[in-house]
């Protein structure tokens, strides 16, 4: 069980930390080469700026699992823990509350 645990955290640790490592590389050297074909070659290559944003929604995507159950998130907490649990717990609802207004009514106006 100890092996199977091992291995799976070894795959979480490739796929959240050096397949997002490897899609900003990938980003920078995709912008090194739109900023050189542009300004020494006068051509820029325009499968560089799709790259930049496929790799970028790719590296995000991949490592937020990671930053959130490592705590090491951006949160903006300043006026809710202020409040008590009951209070966080309103704040917590509203905020539900809200996005599951904004998921139906975008599914309504793709439909």
């Amino acid at each position: 069980m100890k092996t199977v645990k091992k291995i799976g955290l070894l795959l979480l640790d490739i796929l959240e930390v050096w397949v997002p490592t490897l899609c900003i590389a990938v980003i920078f050297g995709s912008f090194i080469v739109n900023v050189i074909s542009r300004y020494l070659f006068n051509s820029p290559v325009n499968a560089c700026y799709e790259l930049c944003l496929i790799g970028l929604l790719w590296a995000l995507l991949l490592s937020a699992p990671n930053a959130i159950r490592n705590h090491k998130n951006v949160a903006f907490t300043l006026i809710y823990d202020k409040f008590d649990a009951k209070g966080q717990l309103i704040f917590r609802l509203v905020g539900t509350a809200f996005l599951l207004f904004c998921l139906i009514r975008d599914r309504k106006s793709v439909v």
